[in-house]
């Protein structure tokens, strides 16, 4: 599959996850998804990232991860403290994606409940 082909499979994937998230009347919205080199650096020396932009890359860069957010009833702001991040996460999977709440954080020192990126393998 190239690379053209993987970005539009993530696009439909994250189309039906809106879709699913809505039907239960979770609002999402994206906050992150493409990233410069530079950008995923910045998160990296931040602690917020395991992939620095040039020697790890994130899927960020490659238009093949997304950070989604869920809006509050007004649509106006991010609820960051939400246990609706475990069923959005459940979703996520449910479509073919990985979810970031999935990360074991005590091995890989890091869990991020916001993150959903295709598979590697596809």
């Amino acid at each position: 599959m190239t690379k053209l082909e993987r970005r539009h499979l993530f696009a439909a994937k994250l189309a039906e996850l809106i879709c699913l998230a809505d039907t239960e009347n979770i609002r999402i919205a994206p906050f992150s998804v493409y990233r410069t080199a530079e950008e995923q650096r910045k998160l990296y020396d931040q602690g917020k990232s395991k992939c620095d932009g040039y020697i790890k890359r994130s899927r960020h860069q490659d238009w093949l991860a997304c950070d989604w957010g869920i809006l509050n009833d007004a649509g106006t702001d991010f609820l960051w403290s939400d246990k609706r991040y475990d069923r959005l996460g459940e979703l996520a999977v449910k479509v073919g994606l990985v979810w970031g709440g999935n990360w074991d954080a005590e091995k890989n020192g890091f869990s991020d409940p916001y993150h959903v990126e295709l598979p590697e393998n596809v």
